[in-house]
C-alpha cells in the first residue's frame, strides 16, 4: 500500500496531459501531493506549506561492522596528483564519485517524523510512495561511504516535492522535511568536509512540478492575469502544447503549457524570461554559500542553451570558485555544453553503453569505437564514467555474464575519466525497467530500490563480498597510481583488439607506465599476444612491470620478494598468483597466461634519479664551511655575554652602594645568537634530502 502522508482535496483547477486516455483526462489524477496547501476551491487537511520541519534526530553512533568485520579507520583523501593552488578545480581530477538515491539509502536513525506514515523498508515502490531514507541516515553510513575510498557524494534531488525520486521540484529552497529539512543537509555537508569529501546536489532547473509557487499562480488566477505568465510557455488552445490545465470547469476555458518529454506534471521554465533565470540563480547561490555544497549535477543539461550554462557558471563561480558544474548529457555533441566558460564535465553515456555492450556481443571493436570517438570529440575534456544509475538498468542485471563486472570496473575507475559508483552497485544490486511495478516511472523503480544492509553480509548477493572488495580495490589503486587518473594519458593509437574478447590500453604518466590487459573469454589465453610499449616509454629493456590484481593488499613487492604460492581470487575468479612482468627487447611485454575472464593491471613505476656525486660533495662542502662558521659565531657570542654579565656584575655592586636617585634602565645582554647553527642543520638536512 502507498503511504499515505497527507491527504489533499483536488482543486478547481484540473489538468490534463498526454499518456492518459481521453475519458481518464478529464477527471483530475488521484494523488497525494504532501506539503502544500489545497487551492482556491479545495479542502484539505493538509499540513501548510510552512509547517516547521520536523525535529533534528540525534546524531547515531557511525556504523562499526561491515563486510563481515570491523571497519578500520580509512585513510585521510588520498590526491597523488600534484596540487596546483592556482586552479580551484584541482579537487575534481582526483575525484571519485558516489550516487545516492536519498530515499532509498538509510532511514533516519531517529525514525520518521512524528505523524508520518511510509511504507515499509523494500516494499514495492510507486512513485508516490516513501521509505523513509533521509540525509541523516547518510551521514551515519559515512564511515561505510568513506571505506569504500570514495571523495565526493552525488544525491538525487533533496529539494521539496510530490514524488519520491524529487524531480517534480515543488520549492527549491526547501529540503523535504522528510529527508530532514536544511538542518539535515547542513549537518552531512559539514559531516563530509570534515573527512575531505565533497557534496553535489542534483539541480532541476529545466522544469518545475505543478506544486511550484509560480505555476500555482497561474493555475488559480488564470494565464492573462497571473503575474508569473511568463515563466512558462503557455498557449491558449489545447493543441498548442502537450499540457493542458483547466482553469473554468464550467466554461472550460484554461491554458496549455509546454511540459518536459510530455510529461504533464512537469512544466518546463521559459529559461529566456529574466525573472526564472534569476529565480535559479538565487537558488544556485543560497545552496553554495549559505549551505556550503560543493557544486550541481543539472537533470538535463543537454535540453538548455549553452548560453544559459554561460550565465550559471558565472553566478556560480562567483558564489564558490571551487563549485563543480557536471551536466547530465545523453544526445548530442558534449561540446556544445562542457567547455572553459560553460559546463566542468558531464555524463559520458556513449562510453556507458559500450563498456557494458560490447561485453555481451563479445566485441571489443565497439569498446574501441566508443574510444576513438571520445578521443577525437571529446579529447579535452574530462567526463564523468558510470555503469549505472537511477534511470537505467543496475550493470548486475545488464550483463550477460557475471564475470565481466570486473571488465566494467577496471574501464570505470582506471581508464580516462572521473568514475561515478551508483549505490549498491559494489555488493551486485539488480534492477530492470521490466521489473519494475510503477506504471508511472516506466519501472525505473526496479533501480532504485532500497540500500542493502552494508553492516549485514547474510543481506547481500551471493556475490557482493567479492564485488565489494574488488570495487575497494580499484579505486584504491587509481588513488595511489596517478597514471590510472586524470594525469595518465590514454592515446588511442596504443589500443589493441587482439581478438572480440582480448584487449589491451597502455597508459602513460611522467612518472609511471600502466596496461590494461582485458580476456573477456571464458578460456585460457596462452600464449597471450606481446603488449607493444610506445617508443619513447620511460620503461626499458629488463625493467619489471607488477600486476596490482596479482597482489592481495595492492601493495608492490620489495625487489625480489616471491609472488604469493595461493592463487589470487579476483571477484570469485581465479587470478593468477603471476606478479611480475618484464620488458623485453624491443619494449614488449609478455602479459599471459590471462585466466578466463580475467584482468591484469601492470604499472611501473619510474626510479628516483640517483643523486649527482658531484652536487653532493659541493653541498657536503658548503654544510662543512656554514657549520665552521656557527660554531665560531656562538664561541664569539658566549664570550661576549660572559664579559657583559662581568661588568653588570660590577656595576650592580656600585648601584647597592650608591645613594637612590632616578631609575636608569638596564641594558639587557643579547643571548647567544644561534641563527648560524640552525642555518647550518638545514643545510644538513638539504644534503640527506639529496642523498636519500
Amino acid at each position: 500500500m502507498a503511504a499515505t502522508v497527507v491527504a489533499f482535496a483536488p482543486a478547481a483547477a484540473g489538468w490534463r496531459g498526454i499518456g492518459r486516455p481521453r475519458a481518464a483526462r478529464d477527471q483530475p489524477p488521484a494523488t497525494r501531493w504532501r506539503h502544500c496547501p489545497s487551492a482556491s476551491s479545495g479542502s484539505s487537511s493538509a499540513a501548510p506549506e510552512s509547517a516547521p520541519p520536523p525535529p533534528a534526530a540525534a546524531p547515531a553512533p557511525a556504523t562499526k561492522e561491515f563486510g563481515g568485520g570491523p571497519i578500520t579507520a580509512p585513510p585521510a583523501v588520498v590526491s597523488p596528483s600534484p596540487h596546483d593552488a592556482s586552479d580551484a578545480m584541482d579537487w575534481w581530477k582526483d575525484a571519485v564519485v558516489y550516487q545516492i538515491f536519498p530515499d532509498r539509502f538509510a532511514p533516519d536513525p531517529a525514525g520518521p517524523p512524528l505523524g508520518v506514515q511510509l511504507d515499509a523498508w523494500g516494499a514495492s515502490p510507486t512513485i508516490r510512495s516513501f521509505q523513509g531514507g533521509s540525509l541523516r541516515g547518510i551521514t551515519a553510513k559515512l564511515d561505510y561511504i568513506e571505506s569504500l575510498g570514495v571523495n565526493c557524494i552525488y544525491m538525487t534531488p533533496v529539494f521539496l516535492s510530490t514524488a519520491n525520486h524529487r524531480y517534480h521540484p515543488s520549492d527549491f529552497l526547501r529540503v523535504d522535511p522528510l529527508l530532514g529539512g536544511e538542518a539535515a543537509l547542513r549537518e552531512l555537508v559539514e559531516a563530509c568536509h570534515a573527512r575531505g569529501m565533497r557534496v553535489v546536489l542534483d539541480g532541476v532547473f529545466n522544469h518545475t512540478g505543478k506544486r511550484h509557487f509560480a505555476f500555482q499562480d497561474i493555475m488559480e488566477k488564470g494565464a492573462s492575469k497571473s503575474e508569473y505568465r511568463n515563466w512558462y510557455l503557455l498557449g491558449a488552445r489545447e493543441e498548442d502544447y502537450e499540457g493542458w490545465c483547466t482553469v473554468d470547469p464550467a466554461s472550460d476555458s484554461g491554458f496549455s503549457y509546454d511540459c518536459w518529454e510530455g510529461h504533464a506534471m512537469l512544466p518546463r521554465f521559459n529559461l529566456a524570461e529574466k525573472a526564472v533565470r534569476e529565480h535559479i540563480f538565487d537558488i544556485a547561490r543560497f545552496w553554495l554559500k549559505d549551505i556550503g555544497i560543493d557544486g550541481w549535477r543539472l537533470d538535463v543539461a543537454h535540453e538548455i542553451s549553452p548560453d544559459f550554462w554561460r550565465e550559471f557558471r558565472t553566478v556560480c563561480v562567483e558564489a564558490r570558485p571551487d563549485c563543480l558544474l557536471v551536466g547530465e548529457m545523453i544526445h548530442g555533441n558534449y561540446n556544445n555544453w562542457v567547455g572553459d566558460d560553460r559546463l566542468h564535465s558531464g555524463t559520458n553515456y556513449q562510453m556507458s553503453r559500450a563498456t557494458w555492450h560490447c561485453l555481451n556481443n563479445k566485441n571489443y571493436e565497439e569498446l574501441q569505437t566508443a574510444l576513438l570517438r571520445e578521443d577525437t570529440l571529446y579529447d579535452n575534456l574530462t567526463l564523468v564514467n558510470f555503469l549505472g544509475n537511477h534511470d537505467v538498468p543496475r550493470i548486475a542485471s545488464t550483463l550477460t555474464n557475471p564475470a565481466h563486472y570486473l571488465h566494467c570496473a577496471v574501464v570505470m575507475c582506471l581508464m580516462r575519466g572521473i568514475p561515478c559508483l551508483y549505490y549498491g552497485d559494489e555488493f551486485g544490486m539488480e534492477g530492470t525497467p521490466a521489473d519494475g511495478t510503477d506504471p508511472f516511472s516506466g519501472g525505473d523503480d526496479a533501480m532504485r530500490r532500497p540500500m542493502l544492509d552494508c553492516a549485514d553480509p547474510s543481506s547481500w548477493p551471493a556475490v557482493g563480498p567479492s564485488r565489494l572488495a574488488l570495487t575497494k580495490k580499484l579505486i584504491q589503486i587509481r588513488k595511489d597510481n596517478p597514471v590510472f587518473g586524470t594525469l595518465g594519458s590514454q592515446d588511442v593509437h596504443l589500443i589493441r583488439v587482439v581478438s572480440s574478447e582480448q584487449f589491451i590500453v597502455v597508459r602513460e604518466s611522467a612518472e609511471q607506465v600502466g596496461v590494461l590487459v582485458f580476456n573477456s573469454g571464458d578460456y585460457n589465453v596462452d600464449p597471450w599476444p606481446e603488449v607493444q610499449l610506445p617508443k619513447g616509454c620511460i620503461a626499458a629493456e629488463g625493467d619489471k612491470f607488477i600486476d596490482l590484481l596479482a597482489i592481495p593488499d595492492v601493495a608492490v613487492p620489495a625487489a625480489g620478494e616471491a609472488a604469493p604460492e595461493a592463487p589470487v581470487i579476483v571477484d570469485g575468479h581465479i587470478h593468477g598468483n603471476k606478479v611480475e612482468f618484464e620488458v623485453s627487447t624491443g619494449g614488449k611485454i609478455y602479459a599471459g597466461p590471462c585466466n578466463p575472464n580475467s584482468v591484469r593491471v601492470l604499472v611501473f613505476n619510474k626510479p628516483k634519479p640517483k643523486p649527482d656525486p658531484k652536487k653532493v660533495a659541493q653541498a657536503m662542502k658548503a654544510v662543512k664551511v656554514e657549520k665552521a662558521a656557527a660554531i665560531e659565531k656562538a664561541a664569539a657570542d658566549a664570550k661576549s655575554a660572559a664579559a657583559m654579565a662581568k661588568v653588570e656584575a660590577a656595576l650592580g655592586t656600585e648601584e647597592a652602594a650608591a645613594p637612590t636617585t632616578a631609575a636608569t634602565p638596564a641594558t639587557t645582554p643579547s643571548a647567544p645568537d644561534f641563527a648560524a647553527v640552525a642555518a647550518a642543520a638545514a643545510v644538513v638536512v638539504f644534503v640527506v634530502f639529496v642523498v636519500g
